[in-house]
């Protein structure tokens, strides 16, 4: 991490059960820039690479851009805007007909304009005032059709109500009773099916959460399965996102809201307001881009430092600072204990217009040399012990050879002589090692020689690859 950047490291992990890793499957991470003043974004660049060389799939903005747009919704084309003009005044003499001019003129007027909204309940969750419209003009409807003995239109039409304005009631003081049990009757068979939708607002105090222009609040609400539902935030303004959501029956789900484009969410100066915007923001884009990992990244020209901040569905979000000398491997292999982040330790850097590991060729020469003579040594020695062992009177077969001039050795009984030969084997393995390992070094040390330069690629150092569980560590020449 350069001096004099800040750098936030934003990591969410939230366990979905619908995105679970596979096995087999190559995991997918996502990041995200939280900084619109530096396009670049190095940071993001240099841990998108980080990450790649651990064999993850590496999702970048525009790929997080392309999945959330598979489940958000833009706005309406001018031709179905220009359609519910009026619908206010429209719905109104409908009503007004239903009392003064009979059941046929009110099904007439109304039937149209309700079924406009009912095939586009996506300008009903931008526009609560339609949504109340509409509602009432279906409680209306079913009156009109049980007036005309048209029980399935009457039940088709609460069948509707139940299900595309879920929790919302009509009222009792205007409706009469037969209508309003019909209309419970209808919210309890979506209910039965035990389908659960909670909006999850975090950080947008003051906005109302809508589904399908509804107040839905807090707490969860019965929605029908596999059915679409638009679901966003009233925060007073259109900036906030609006989303296609489906909840397969017996599931409950909880969707996370913005009041804004997560995408678009700037770590600026890390207060705890802002913080707990980032926390809903990047919540919002792990659950609907399908992801189970996010990193977002900001930089800002500061103090040293860096800020980390991570959010798992499990255990809440935590914020911790780090030290300004901690690079952005070290930052990852805390964020990530499960991967090994390797990073080389400058054990052997000098001045620039020296060489490097000068003393190495000849400390390798040296080395070399004393271990293999020790090793040849101890091998001529334990040679030397075979033969007398081999030509002793006590031995159980004599040898063929020469045992002219070796000095006689005698064993008082047969566990002296198994342990003299026992002594000659770990002689004989002792100094072919160090025979061996000497004639290693001396070949090191003439590659290092034969190398233009002493240059540095023959450089040895030492990585540290930071984990979880601690510091492994690893030679590389």
């Amino acid at each position: 991490m350069k001096t004099g950047w800040v750098g936030a490291l934003v990591v969410v992990v939230v366990a979905m059960s619908s995105a679970q890793t596979l096995a087999g499957e190559t995991r997918q991470v996502g990041v995200i820039c939280l900084e619109r003043a530096v396009p670049e974004c190095e940071l993001l660049q240099d841990i998108s690479a980080l990450l790649a060389d651990q064999g993850i799939d590496v999702i970048g903005p525009g790929s997080l851009r392309a999945r959330l747009a598979l489940h958000q919704v833009g706005p309406p084309s001018g031709q179905v805007v220009q359609s519910f003009v009026g619908l206010g005044a429209a719905i109104a003499q409908g009503i007004e007909r239903f009392f003064y001019k009979g059941e046929a003129e009110a099904i007439a007027q109304l039937l149209p304009l309700f079924t406009l909204g009912i095939d586009n309940l996506d300008v009903l969750a931008r526009r609560q005032d339609y949504a109340d419209q509409i509602f009432q003009a279906g409680v209306v409807l079913v009156r009109a059709y049980r007036a005309q003995a048209q029980h399935e239109q009457a039940e088709a039409i609460a069948q509707n109500l139940a299900r595309h304005f879920p929790g919302k009631l009509a009222s009792a003081s205007l409706v009469p009773p037969d209508i309003i049990a019909l209309l419970a009757d209808q919210a309890a068979h979506v209910a039965a099916a035990q389908t659960r939708l909670t909006l999850v607002a975090d950080a947008a105090e003051g906005c109302q959460r809508l589904v399908n222009g509804v107040a839905a609040g807090a707490l969860a609400i019965h929605v029908h399965p596999d059915t679409p539902y638009f679901i966003t935030l009233d925060c007073g303004s259109n900036q906030a996102p609006l989303w296609r959501i489906s909840v397969a029956g017996g599931e409950s789900i909880q969707a996370p809201l913005t009041g804004g484009d997560p995408m678009e969410v700037v770590f600026a100066t890390g207060d705890p307001g802002e913080r707990a915007g980032i926390a809903s923001a990047l919540g919002a884009l792990v659950f609907w881009s399908g992801l189970d990992t996010l990193v977002g990244v900001g930089a800002r020209q500061s103090e040293p430092g860096a800020a980390i901040f991570r959010v798992e569905r499990s255990a809440g979000a935590r914020w911790s600072e780090t030290h300004a000398q901690e690079s952005t491997r070290q930052t990852l292999a805390r964020l990530f204990p499960e991967l090994s982040f390797a990073e080389p330790v400058a054990l052997t850097q000098g001045p620039a217009s020296a060489p490097r590991s000068v003393w190495l060729t000849p400390a390798l020469f040296g080395t070399g040399a004393a271990v293999g003579i020790a090793g040849g040594a101890i091998l001529y020695l334990a040679q030397g012990q075979a033969v007398e062992l081999r030509c002793s009177p006590d031995a159980l077969s004599l040898s063929d050879g020469d045992c002219a001039g070796v000095r006689e050795v005698r064993f008082q009984n047969q566990a002296q002589f198994d342990d003299a030969r026992a002594s000659i084997r770990t002689q004989r393995i002792i100094g072919s090692v160090g025979l061996g390992a000497g004639v290693g070094l001396l070949g090191w040390g003439l590659w290092r020689a034969l190398s233009p330069g002493d240059n540095d690629a023959a450089q040895m150092a030492l990585w540290l690859a930071p984990n979880g569980a601690g510091a492994g560590v690893a030679w590389r020449y």
